[in-house]
């Protein structure tokens, strides 16, 4: 477990200060790092280009370990582990993230030939991965090796695998991409099997270092597997190894079954539902709201709120029932008294783009109603004031970066509960809505909004309702 959080700048002069030789790599590392994210719009491209650059210098070092044997004592720690807790001969095991086989080429020899499935999102460590395999002498045990572009395991078959595995997988990925494991991994896993995946845990405030390492409270993670079904268990024992990560074990519940929808005839469909097994699917009756419509309707809530049809409070209000609807009739509630399409509604008429700047100085800046944000907005102001409420605004893209420089000077940019929050620097707060769950969990695909904060004797703070409003109660 990590107590400190690595992207305050006092733990970051703290640890320069004990560690000065570290800082023209952590320097060089950064500068890298800032050059792939503006090539690489997404993580997982972003990440691939990491581990190649990576790659480059060590197939070891890309996977996290610096020295050989350090690569061996890990792979070993990861083998036994998960043989003490379960494994099998005869068991079939999908591993995410195999990267050059450092625990693989021992799960491979382990297991009965062809039980064994790795996935990578970086041809260059499947390339070192088949090195490995070959240096070792496992060719016959045939393992399959798969290149893939996301984590949500279309291609792999339901009900297949007892034993799914990632280790130093999801220290390194944002939340949306974990939400997507999580929301496909138990399709694929066995009514009785098992998935092992490490972390780094923090007590504290959850953080990113450098868009490469995530800290998550275990209570997040818990959680969001529980969106999906999936029953969470930290793993106690592990805490005891020389790893500073940590593991959690997902299991499915007895009796869970995944949807889908299926054509049955023309102009029409069935709902169908399956418990992982090759077994013939039940038809159901059920009639679920899904998250598209959930997000269509707080779009539509968030136009009524631009168009003054709502207030303050009831933006709020309707925001959190749309976000937290089960069923089509939860949906209707919130949409009962709002047109359904805005009067003399148009297409927009192209014209200039939005302005990306606005500095302030000694003045303010405000930016409020119905707006067009660019993907890239920066703002800087001093010994002045900053308003930007993005509630009605129109995000130009599915990720939304701010630079907010605040000098001797406050930064509020409210946003709407839809988007999901990340947040880099010094001086960058995030105000809370309650102390306990807001009750609902962001889609794997909700916008992103990015704030990446510089105060000094000020602040920047991310909020989703004005201050002085009190939190409402459910």
């Amino acid at each position: 477990m990590h107590p400190n959080d690595r992207s305050r700048l006092t733990f970051m002069i703290r640890y320069a200060a004990r560690h000065p030789g570290r800082i023209v790599p952590h320097a060089r590392r950064l500068a890298r790092d800032t050059v792939l994210r503006l090539r690489n719009r997404d993580h997982v491209s972003y990440y691939r280009a990491v581990m190649k650059s990576d790659a480059t210098r060590s197939d070891e070092s890309a996977v996290g370990s610096h020295t050989h044997e350090s690569w061996l004592r890990i792979g070993q720690m990861q083998f036994d582990y998960l043989v003490s807790h379960g494994l099998k001969p005869g068991m079939r095991m999908l591993e995410i993230g195999c990267g050059n086989l450092r625990a693989g080429r021992l799960f491979i020899d382990y297991l009965d030939a062809g039980d064994y499935y790795g996935i990578d999102i970086s041809p260059d460590i499947l390339l070192a991965a088949q090195r490995t395999l070959a240096e070792s002498g496992l060719q016959g045990k045939l393992p399959h090796l798969t290149l893939v572009q996301d984590l949500k395991l279309a291609f792999l078959p339901a009900g297949h695998f007892d034993v799914v595995h990632a280790h130093s997988v999801f220290s390194h990925s944002p939340i949306q991409v974990i939400e997507e494991c999580l929301a496909h991994a138990g399709r694929v896993m066995k009514p009785d099997g098992f998935f092992d995946f490490t972390f780094d845990r923090t007590e504290g405030a959850e953080h990113q270092v450098l868009h490469e390492d995530f800290y998550y409270r275990t209570e997040t993670l818990v959680a969001l597997a529980g969106r999906y079904g999936l029953a969470g268990q930290f793993m106690t024992d592990w805490e005891e190894l020389p790893h500073q990560q940590s593991k959690l074990r997902i299991t499915r519940p007895a009796g869970l079954r995944y949807i889908s929808i299926a054509e049955s005839r023309p102009g029409g469909k069935v709902m169908t539902a399956t418990d992982g097994d090759s077994g013939t699917p039940e038809v159901q009756g059920a009639t679920r709201a899904s998250d598209r419509e959930r997000d269509a309707v707080a779009q539509r809530v968030q136009d009524a709120f631009a168009e003054g049809r709502l207030d303050d409070t009831e933006f709020d209000e309707r925001m959190r029932a749309a976000l937290t609807a089960r069923t089509h009739a939860d949906l209707d509630v919130v949409l009962a008294d709002l047109p359904a399409v805005p009067p003399g509604a148009a297409p927009a008429v192209p014209g200039r783009g939005p302005g990306r700047f606005a500095i302030a100085l000694k003045s303010s800046v405000r930016r409020a109603g119905r707006w067009r944000v660019p993907e890239r907005y920066t703002t800087v102001v001093y010994k002045g004031g900053g308003w930007l409420d993005l509630r009605a605004a129109e995000l130009s893209g599915p990720v939304t970066t701010f630079l907010a420089v605040a000098y001797k000077s406050r930064v509020t940019i409210l946003v709407p509960p839809s988007v999901r929050i990340e947040m880099t620097g010094f001086g960058v707060t995030q105000g809370h809505e309650d102390e306990e769950d807001p009750g609902y969990r962001l889609p794997a695909d909700a916008p992103v909004i990015h704030v990446r904060g510089a105060a000094y004797k000020g602040t920047v703070e991310i909020a989703t309702r004005p201050p002085g409003r009190p939190a409402l109660r459910r």
